[in-house]
């Protein structure tokens, strides 16, 4: 038997459980391929992929400190960090559908907005 078995009734833990597995399945794929993406698959060059990975990583800076003011005024921060990390899955499992560098530049906003959620672990 599971020692630790009540927890998985707890519908807000196992929201975030899923909400996780779906953000870190894809969290580090952007900084390992998107700027070999850019270059080989939409022949953006290589001055313009490494924007990219730049545009993402300052949206995580304005993210995380945005999250953070919100998540200090919330009673619940699992729900919204939960929430968070679900719709920052979405543009992961959506990104073989972009086709143009405006298309990957609003990706990168939208997971790099989205990444603070990270911060939020520590809460």
């Amino acid at each position: 038997a599971l020692p630790y078995r009540s927890i998985l009734k707890h519908k807000r833990f196992m929201l975030w459980c899923f909400s996780m597995s779906f953000y870190f399945f894809a969290y580090y794929l952007p900084a390992i391929h998107l700027i070999r993406y850019a270059e080989c698959s939409l022949n953006i060059s290589s001055k313009r992929s490494g924007l990219l990975l730049t545009i993402q990583y300052v949206s995580a800076a304005v993210g995380g400190l945005g999250l953070g003011a919100l998540a200090s005024k919330l009673r619940n921060r699992i729900a919204l960090q939960a929430f968070t990390l679900f719709v920052n899955a979405l543009p992961h499992f959506l990104f073989p559908l972009y086709e143009t560098f405006a298309h990957v530049a609003v990706y990168a906003t939208i997971t790099g907005l989205l990444m603070g959620t990270i911060a939020l672990n520590a809460i």
